[in-house]
């Protein structure tokens, strides 16, 4: 196979694994009756804040609405680039070692690669943004699972 093929494939596995983190983590706000609570702690702590203060109410509304969606809209861009990369990553690292690329092993990538990076953006932030998020252990639950699908994506390719 190659070499642009693996990493066509590593890229698609990531986008998998990024849409599956997105899927569960928006599951899991709708549960808990917080639509967008997740992408909100996240986004505030990498972006910013979502809101501006303004005297005019609806004034207020509508730049605070474009801003959330614009913010909304650069978070899953860059949770997506994310997440891309480091499937690249994963066959690379998988291939150098000759590791097979399964449900397994890519759950065990997700667990540790998916989270060390979540881990490290949370702290250069300087911000406590797991209170605002369901939880270590929700975010672990879905980088597992994300790296489940990729892994499950890339053996079907193999």
């Amino acid at each position: 196979m190659t070499e642009s093929s693996r990493i066509t494939q590593g890229l698609r596995g990531g986008f998998l694994a990024a849409g599956t983190v997105a899927a569960f983590f928006f599951f899991s706000d709708l549960l808990h009756l917080a639509p967008l609570s997740t992408p909100a702690a996240l986004g505030h702590a990498v972006l910013g804040p979502w809101a501006v203060e303004i005297d005019f109410p609806i004034v207020a509304r509508i730049a605070n609405g474009a801003l959330f969606g614009g913010k909304l809209l650069t978070l899953t861009g860059l949770h997506f680039m994310t997440f891309g990369l480091l499937g690249i990553g994963a066959v690379a690292v998988f291939d150098r070692y000759r590791v097979p690329l399964n449900i397994v092993s890519g759950a065990t990538f997700g667990l540790v690669a998916y989270s060390t990076v979540f881990m490290v953006v949370t702290a250069m932030t300087g911000s406590d943004v797991l209170t605002g998020l369901p939880g270590v252990g929700s975010v672990a639950v879905a980088n597992l699972l994300g790296g489940g699908v990729m892994g499950g994506y890339l053996q079907m390719c193999e």
